[in-house]
């Protein structure tokens, strides 16, 4: 699969459309990325959107990727915007669900 059928079909689940800032985001190759934007703008969103294209398109283990989340709500939000995704994914045979796990401290 290559990002724009990755894309498509995300988009197509979720019902929104990435701007030119998520979508050059989720396509960064080179290095550390800092991303900052405001509440609301869909980092979150774009979060899993790189990690699903870095686990299907671009084939880095599952196991060699960290998300971390300071809060409870945010694990929610987070877990939320990856059921989505992984309801869409399990179309084209794809899973996402080990990338998700919380754990309390």
């Amino acid at each position: 699969m290559n990002l724009q059928e990755m894309l498509s079909i995300l988009e197509e689940q979720s019902g929104r459309t990435l701007h030119d800032e998520q979508r050059s985001v989720i396509e960064h190759t080179n290095g550390p990325l800092w991303v900052i934007a405001g509440p609301g703008s869909g980092k979150t969103e774009v979060l899993v959107l790189r990690c699903l294209k870095l686990t299907c398109v671009d084939k880095v283990a599952p196991k060699a990727i960290i998300l971390t989340t300071f809060t409870e709500l945010d694990f929610v939000h987070l877990s939320g915007i990856t059921d989505c995704f992984n309801q869409a994914l399990k179309k084209i045979g794809g899973d996402f669900n080990h990338l998700v796990v919380f754990i309390d401290v």
